[in-house]
């Protein structure tokens, strides 16, 4: 766990030298979160039907909806890029010759950004709050164990693409073909359950589908955990089956790149 606070301790300070930055992005989330406001409670009497199983204000399911977006967002790219930022610098090979394990290599390299997610999200958190979104802050705790596995989901399924670009310097389309099936087909912004029946099998692999509706129900809602149990046991099953494809690609990967000499190669 020293390696893991080590590098979050190396990339706040980097952070840290670009101190207008860390300020313009919570200012910026919460200037996001005025104009939601508005367009879902003008919204709020056209969607009050659809999505009272998981919310009884549009304002309060999009918030929610989009707090959950950042956080797997932040898990499926932050890897790779702070992966391919290492193997352009040569850093990533000093770090692989330490006595660090891998493990908490990669963790490290993605624990800064998950916790200034964390922070973001905190703050539009309390900021659609304040503007009237009914938040059960009892429930908190319930909805940090959903957030960890909506994370751990993605977080695998970034190691893939992570293992793509030690192997060969790009991700391809995973990236862009992940974050566009979890816009449109895990309930960010409409319930899942106003997608088409012929398109629902795409929904019903989608790991950010469970995770929303599950933080929803606990979070808005104020359900108990035991409520949305078959939600959470299958977003954590992904999770492990994510986790256990990209230590395997990630193996793989490396075993390529220091066969073909290519690991250092920047």
């Amino acid at each position: 766990m020293s390696a893991v606070g080590a590098l979050t301790r190396a990339a706040w300070f980097q952070a840290r030298s670009y101190r207008l930055s860390l300020v313009m992005q919570a200012g910026g989330l919460l200037m996001t979160i005025v104009p939601l406001y508005f367009v879902a409670n003008a919204l709020q009497p056209t969607m009050e039907q659809a999505i009272a199983r998981e919310s009884a204000q549009f304002f309060g399911f999009i918030l929610v909806g989009s707090i959950g977006l950042m956080f797997a967002m932040s898990a499926l790219t932050g890897l790779q890029g702070a992966v391919a930022s290492g193997i352009s610098n040569g850093y990533l090979e000093s770090l692989l010759m330490t006595r660090a394990s891998l493990p908490s290599v990669l963790v490290g390299l993605t624990s800064y950004g998950l916790i200034l997610t964390a922070i973001r999200a905190t703050v539009g958190l309390v900021g659609g709050w304040l503007l009237g979104a009914q938040i059960v802050w009892g429930s908190f705790i319930p909805a940090l164990l959903i957030l960890a596995l909506l994370v751990i989901a993605h977080w695998g399924i970034g190691l893939v693409g992570t293992a793509l670009v030690i192997a060969f310097r790009t991700s391809g389309p995973l990236t862009a073909v992940v974050t566009t099936v979890s816009v449109f087909f895990g309930g960010v912004y409409y319930p899942v359950t106003a997608i088409p029946s012929w398109l629902g099998a795409i929904a019903k692999a989608t790991p950010l589908a469970y995770g929303l509706q599950a933080l929803r129900r606990v979070l808005l809602q104020g359900e108990g955990i035991t409520s949305v149990g078959p939600e959470v046991a299958i977003l954590a099953a992904m999770g492990v089956f994510a986790v256990a494809i990209g230590t395997l690609s990630m193996s793989f990967a490396l075993r390529y790149a220091r066969r073909a000499g290519t690991l250092g190669a920047y």
